[in-house]
């Protein structure tokens, strides 16, 4: 009857709505910079996690070196003989601490060689208050809005954390817009699984948190893997611009969106355990 496939169809709807439910408050922590910084450190570990785990399962000390290096952008200096006698809780231990320091040693090297450029158009008496800042990782490009004394006050760091919120929202918006396709796809092809004698709705709580898994893994390692290697370029690059500047009523969109140039590969690893576990409670599981 109608009243039976309305309430079916809402069941599917609640299984999205526990979905968005997680993914609107990783966005909101980023737009909002609520616990940004803390969101950034669980991603570095759940990716070091997926790293030291899955290697050394394998146990294959030369992979697991190239995953780090295109995970987190840098050569580990994480010894064979270390790899082998750590247990994967010691080595995601260790990763995450080598990945934690080399990040915050970077952020500071860039925020750093931003200031010459910050204080020199404070002292021209600039009228303007932002400044749009270039950012690539090699294969995505993005302008950073940063105010000019929130710059100079932080030493560079609000720059830092401008790019973060950026990066984050751009790929989560990325994921999350493929994700509900895929969930789409996903309603109409678990219908079939009446024919296997199976409650369709059982079989779509199950995909449907799989998918989730994946979707929040891949948000995880293209995060990491922009924030890890994007710094300023040295040199114009073709096609990319010199900073611009713009009066802060000019900014329309004061967290651009990155542009990507090549699509970012799907590593289809582990995900937050923090948002799965919500997701558990949420009905997801």
């Amino acid at each position: 009857n109608n009243f039976g496939t309305r309430k079916r169809l809402l069941e599917y709807d609640d299984v999205m709505n526990a979905q968005r439910e997680v993914v609107y408050r990783r966005r909101r922590n980023a737009l909002f910079g609520e616990r940004l910084e803390l969101d950034i450190l669980n991603l570095i570990y759940d990716v070091s996690e997926d790293i030291a785990a899955g290697h050394k399962i394998s146990n294959d000390f030369e992979d697991f070196k190239l995953s780090i290096i295109k995970d987190f952008g840098y050569d580990t200096h994480i010894t064979q003989a270390e790899f082998s006698a750590l247990n994967a809780e010691q080595l995601t231990q260790k990763l995450y601490d080598e990945a934690t320091g080399y990040y915050e040693s970077k952020n500071e090297h860039i925020g750093q060689n931003s200031l010459p450029m910050v204080n020199s158009l404070l002292s021209q008496n600039t009228p303007y208050e932002n400044i749009a800042i270039p950012f690539t990782d090699g294969h995505k490009h993005t302008q950073v809005i940063a105010n000019l004394r929130k710059a100079q006050a932080t030493n560079g760091l609000d720059i830092i954390r401008q790019m973060e919120k950026g990066a984050v929202l751009s790929t989560i918006d990325e994921a999350w817009t493929q994700h509900l396709r895929q969930m789409d796809d996903l309603k109409q092809v678990v219908q079939n699984a009446v024919y296997e004698q199976k409650d369709p709705l059982l079989v779509y709580k199950f995909e449907a948190f799989e998918l989730f898994k994946r979707m929040l893994s891949k948000v995880n390692h293209s995060t990491s893997g922009f924030l890890f290697k994007a710094d300023v370029p040295v040199a114009a690059e073709p096609g990319f611009a010199e900073p611009d500047f713009f009066y802060e009523d000019d900014i329309s969109e004061p967290l651009p969106k990155l542009k990507a140039e090549k699509a970012v590969s799907d590593v289809s690893l582990g995900a937050g355990q923090e948002d799965l576990d919500q997701a558990a409670e949420l009905g997801l599981a």
